[in-house]
């Protein structure tokens, strides 16, 4: 539960990412202090456990799958938002992945096969262009209201990178700032 000064009750929240990790655990606090959650993931593997999960918690949430790194999906979960409650406020952008890989060989004969392309877009697609699109997709909604919250997550590889973690890093450090 949130201390009162931070009350959710009645919110509506929408989170990427949320079918596991910390984003399932942002779903259970905001749901469990009275907020109207729907997260979204790529597939439903996790989602509907989690719903199941909450459900029978007497936290019900709305699930929905979407592929947060492309804009129609976006549209899909900002319509199917707008059709269920008519308005968002907030959207908590959590969506992440790595990958551990060096964008060049390491020195000192350490072994190591160099981050492909399609890996770097991958990362950098789904730790920074999902914010991206949501804000996109939302900040318009949140800006005609005059109200409406988004919370980027992000991370300490942000403010700190590692020889093997360089996309993941570049990606948060965007997402930070």
């Amino acid at each position: 539960m949130l201390p009162s000064e931070y009350s959710v009750e009645g919110k509506t929240v929408i989170i990427t990412g949320a079918a596991r990790g910390i984003g399932k655990g942002i779903a259970r606090v905001l749901a469990e202090s009275g907020a109207k959650v729907m997260v979204t993931s790529l597939t439903n593997q996790y989602l509907v456990p989690l719903s199941e999960s909450m459900a029978a918690d007497g936290h019900p949430i709305e699930i929905l799958t979407a592929d947060a790194t492309k804009s129609e999906d976006w549209q899909r979960t900002y319509d199917y938002a707008m059709e269920k409650w008519g308005h968002v406020d907030a959207l908590v952008n959590n969506l992440g992945d790595a990958i551990r890989k060096p964008i060049v060989p390491l020195p000192g004969g350490v072994p190591s096969t160099p981050l492909t392309d399609d890996e770097w877009r991958f990362v950098i697609d789904i730790n920074l262009t999902e914010a991206f699109l949501g804000c996109r997709t939302f900040g318009p909604h949140f800006l005609e209201r005059g109200a409406g919250r988004v919370v980027n997550i992000s991370g300490f590889a942000a403010r700190k990178g590692s020889p093997d973690m360089l996309a993941y890093s570049t990606a948060k450090a965007g997402v930070a700032r």
